[in-house]
């Protein structure tokens, strides 16, 4: 009797066993159907890194064909660069849940297996496409040893391909910061590279001419990196009746010659219609070439005729120089040795170094430091409807002189007056957003019969549709030099120090703001968060936390099985 109540008891427990797995099984298939039919991920982050804008989503979703990205991370890296491959394979494995099957990518060594020579070459190969190398210091035990290696992407969609460089170095920063910089920027990287792939035209800049600006020799380089993401045309505004709507952007780069009111009516127009402009405007006549056969000169301002529009849309350009002490040099001969000039670099107070003024716009988050040459600075001044935004500015430590300006060589040699350098930080670059007033309102329109009467695809108006402009008040911002054989060093390469700053990539971004339609400048707004344990705490209580790692697991193990045991004994033993 005893054995038959024990058998039914057994049974009685195999068959809720059975129930309960079945049940699970159940919950788990529904659980998966629920899964298939309604797509929801969650990021446990703080700052929310796994988490894709709407804009990033909306390129991904609507991909017609297979992105395919082949990253060269692959190998032996120190710590830094293995935490650069990880989030780059976490990152594309989110795009990938958005883009599905439509994205696929790959890991690979470049270099690996291939001889000196063979190596040259794809090194070669790669630089053509604009992947850049970068030359990795490896120390083993107490030696150095150095290893190329590309922390860079190649992304190809329908036959087309394009660069994503992955690593982000800025002059002064840490490694730790640059790679936190680097892993914010990567939804943005690989974004802005599928979206230029998958547009099937470029945006359209009419690069100004007419007025004495910058030759398009004088800043190729910049013009070279554009033409990959615009298209760019040479705009002679004295041999056209108005500015075409299909520019998206007027880009207007150091004019030296007065405008008269007719071009200012093309552009007023311009603008009132929804055209965004970028000005890169020289307020003072200053050039180094002028203390070449001499030893000072007077700088005082141009009269470029535009101060009333520009007050009109929201801001003043103000006659005067910068100095700051945290400058570039230049170099000066400081003797003969033999018949060979000696040259020593000298720190040029009128060359300043600027940094973003706000560092949370998407214009300015995660910038270098700009070098600029001559910088006078911007007022921002009451316009109804239009919302103005700080982008460039330059260090506390600051005098501003007003026109006119005596500029001399002698000065380099001086140790300046520090109180006198107590003006704080000065606003380079402004970014202008809404609805411009048009200065022609109330006004007599400029004797253009053409431009009102008889061009029916123009609409003038007193007010602007809703649009950008940026304002920076330097015109060489987006020059480059240039080598003795012609060939143009990159915007922003400073060869005296032999330092590249960030002017190319702040005005990349600059138009990509007063382009982009999509949105996808806003992820770069990211922020991956530096959490840094304390070294010292590490080095005094390492034993500690060692020990503490190593003994408390086993102790709690061995106590869960002692009362594990004990349980099962008391629930299972016979009775007495």
């Amino acid at each position: 009797m005893v054995s038959e109540k024990k058998q039914q008891k057994g049974f009685g427990k195999r068959s809720n066993a059975l129930l309960s797995l079945l049940i699970f099984i159940v919950i788990v298939i529904v659980i998966n159907l629920l899964g298939n039919t309604f797509f929801q991920r969650f990021d446990l982050t703080k700052e929310k890194r796994f988490t894709l804008t709407k804009s990033t989503k909306n390129v991904l979703e609507n991909l017609d064909d297979v992105v395919f990205v082949q990253v060269f991370l692959e190998g032996e890296f120190p710590a830094g660069f293995k935490r650069l491959r990880n989030g780059t394979v976490e990152m594309l494995n989110e795009f990938r849940s958005y883009a599905g099957s439509n994205l696929q990518f790959e890991f690979v060594d470049p270099l690996a297996g291939l001889d000196d020579k063979a190596k040259q070459e794809v090194i070669q190969q790669l630089y053509e496409k604009g992947v850049q190398p970068t030359n990795l210091q490896v120390k083993d035990n107490d030696a150095y040893s150095e290893q190329i290696i590309f922390p860079a992407a190649l992304v190809f969609y329908k036959g087309r391909e394009t660069a994503v460089q992955l690593l982000e170095n800025k002059i002064g920063q840490g490694p730790q910061e640059a790679l936190n910089g680097s892993l914010a920027l990567l939804e943005y990287k690989f974004a802005q590279a599928v979206n230029i792939l998958q547009t099937p035209y470029k945006p359209k800049v009419a690069l100004l001419q007419g007025h004495s600006e910058l030759k398009p020799e004088n800043m190729q380089w910049m013009l070279n990196i554009m033409s990959k993401y615009y298209t760019v045309e040479q705009f002679d505004i004295n041999n056209h009746l108005y500015l075409p709507e299909t520019f998206k952007c007027l880009l207007i780069a150091k004019p030296r010659e007065k405008f008269n009111e007719p071009d200012k009516y093309k552009i007023d127009q311009f603008v009132m219609n929804g055209g965004s402009v970028l000005w890169l405007i020289d307020p003072m006549i200053a050039e180094m070439d002028s203390l070449r056969n001499r030893d000072a000169f007077m700088s005082v301002g141009y009269d470029l005729n535009l101060d009333d529009m520009l007050f009109k849309y929201g801001i003043r350009l103000n006659n005067n120089l910068v100095q700051d002490m945290m400058a570039n040099p230049v170099p000066l001969m400081i003797g003969m040795q033999g018949n060979t000039p000696q040259y020593d670099l000298f720190r040029w107070l009128f060359y300043p170094v600027i940094s973003s003024a706000d560092k949370q716009h998407p214009i300015s988050k995660n910038l270098d430091v700009v070098a600029t040459k001559f910088v006078s600075t911007i007022d921002t001044v009451k316009s109804v409807g239009v919302k103005k935004t700080i982008l460039l500015s330059t260090s506390p430590y600051t005098k501003v002189s007003f026109a006119p300006v005596r500029i001399h060589l002698a000065a380099v040699k001086e140790k300046p007056n520090e109180t006198q350098f107590n003006k704080g930080p000065q606003t380079i670059a402004v970014l202008l957003e809404g609805q411009f007033p048009s200065v022609f309102a109330n006004r007599l329109k400029p004797n253009t019969l053409a431009l009102t009467d008889t061009v029916k695809a123009f609409t003038n108006r007193a007010k602007s549709l809703p649009g950008k402009m940026i304002v920076v008040a330097d015109g060489d911002i987006i020059t480059n030099d240039k080598s003795s054989q012609g060939e143009s060093f990159p915007t922003g390469y400073y060869r005296p120090t032999k330092e590249t700053f960030a002017n190319q990539q702040f005005l990349l971004n600059c138009l990509e703001y007063l382009t982009d339609n999509s949105g996808l400048i806003e992820s770069r707004t990211r922020e991956v968060k530096l959490r840094v344990l304390d070294q010292g705490k590490i080095k005094q209580q390492k034993t500690f936390w060692q020990v503490l790692n190593l003994i408390v697991p086993l102790l709690l193990v061995s106590i869960f099985g002692l009362f594990y045991s004990f349980l099962r004994r008391k629930k299972y033993a016979y009775p007495k």
